[in-house]
């Protein structure tokens, strides 16, 4: 999954920083929140950081304002197959 993210996070685009046991300061996320599905499988989690995350909740979908932003960031996930269709909506 980090790989697929190209150790960004999906929300911000900001870096993931990998350290001896793991990835610090990183959660996985539902795109789909949990309380309405669950979807455990790869084209409803990304990663993201923990503050992020927290922030976002369960609001479905994410804000206007970061869809803009990262729109093109997803768009060239897609198309290098690092998103999939299902994903990317």
């Amino acid at each position: 999954m980090l790989l697929l993210n190209s150790l960004k996070s999906i929300i911000s685009n900001k870096n993931i920083e990998i350290i001896e046991n793991g990835l610090k300061d990183c959660e996985i996320d539902h795109i789909l929140p949990r309380s309405l599905t669950k979807d455990d499988s790869l084209d409803n989690t990304v990663l993201v950081l923990r503050e992020e995350n927290q922030l976002k909740l369960d609001d479905y979908p994410i804000s206007p304002d970061v869809q803009k932003k990262m729109l093109p960031i997803w768009m060239s996930l897609k198309n290098a197959k690092f998103m999939s269709q299902l994903k990317f909506q």
